[in-house]
């Protein structure tokens, strides 16, 4: 870790282990995954009416996967589902953090703003703050930098793999690895991982019972809203929904932009970013069936990269939650009873 990285680590370490004055949890600055489990049982206990966690999966070294679901009491659990999961890469901080912050715009609108209260009456939503619990606990402990599982070596040279090239779908292609020491390690098999075991069987099995029409993965940085392939690299192939799947990046992208005026770019995955095969996005769509899959890179456009300083946290969680805003819309349009 450079000079400026470990400056930097350490004067949010210190800064994250504080609450605000009057013993509020402080959503402008990052926490430890202690604290975001301890944050996930408190809102969920706090706002039970709309608000419980759910655990989804295990990880390697037995730390739960825990959504927090949001939604209004009705239809015997038969809603339709909306997905979304922050910090599947460990150094991708700000990813986490925008998640507990939309958490807390939508409990605090359900009764102040109809668009939020039509989303949670008509849509069950999952979130997920951090589906690397392994990997994000150790940036706090040992490497700030680190990105993949904390799969252990098993025969293999380096721990861990990355587990957005570990998806059952066009798994081992283009732009992921089959070296262990790579960041993007593929693992020694689709699904391999015990994160993704109980998180992908969830979300199939409520795509039989309730439809899942939202697929969000959301990281940083670069300040891209891409949908699918990613494993084509730059290569077109079919893709069904192109046109809507555009349409609604398109709407989200306004919305961001006229909150605090940042830009994002609006593309294909693997054609516009880079290929990345076994990814969440391809996944999403292909495999689930969602028809509303995007990948999601936060803020910056590299200035400070993965080290965003928490004072950027606000604005990232503000934009977002607009963008999110035209996507319950247009979720409800084509969805809702």
């Amino acid at each position: 870790m450079s000079k400026e990285a470990e400056t930097v680590f350490k004067r949010r370490k210190r800064s994250t282990t504080q609450i605000t004055d009057n013993n509020e949890f402080n959503y402008t600055v990052y926490h430890t995954l202690e604290e975001i489990y301890k944050w996930i049982t408190d809102t969920a206990n706090e706002n039970y009416m709309i608000a419980s966690r759910e655990q989804l999966s295990t990880s390697h070294e037995g730390r739960p996967v825990t959504a927090i679901k949001l939604g209004a009491p009705g239809n015997q659990g038969n809603k339709p589902i909306a997905y979304i999961q922050g910090g599947i890469h460990a150094r991708e901080w700000v990813s986490p953090a925008t998640m507990m912050g939309l958490v807390k715009q939508l409990i605090d609108g359900y009764n102040t703003n109809d668009k939020v209260k039509a989303m949670l009456d008509t849509f069950d939503w999952y979130i997920v703050p951090v589906l690397n619990p392994d990997g994000y606990s150790y940036t706090w402990t040992n490497d700030r930098m680190w990105r993949k599982n904390r799969r252990k070596p098993d025969g293999n040279v380096c721990t861990g793999i990355d587990l957005n090239r570990n998806y059952a779908y066009e798994w081992g292609g283009d732009g992921a690895s089959p070296v262990s020491c790579s960041e993007t390690y593929r693992g020694p098999s689709p699904l391999s991982e015990p994160e993704h075991e109980g998180v992908t069987s969830f979300l199939l099995e409520k795509q039989q019972t309730n439809g899942v029409h939202l697929f969000l993965d959301v990281h940083s940085y670069g300040q891209y809203w891409l949908y699918p392939w990613g494993y084509t690299g730059s290569k077109t192939v079919p893709l069904p929904d192109r046109r809507d799947l555009r349409s609604l990046a398109m709407a989200a992208e306004d919305a961001i932009t006229a909150k605090h005026g940042m830009d994002y770019f609006v593309g294909e995955s693997g054609p516009d970013f880079y290929p990345a095969a076994g990814a969440s996005e391809d996944w999403g769509y292909g495999a689930l069936g969602a028809k509303y899959t995007y990948v999601i890179e936060l803020r910056d456009e590299g200035k400070y990269g993965f080290l965003l300083p928490e004072t950027e946290i606000k604005y990232t969680v503000e934009e977002m939650f607009e963008a999110l805003l035209v996507v319950g819309e247009r979720l409800i349009s084509e969805f809702g009873s």
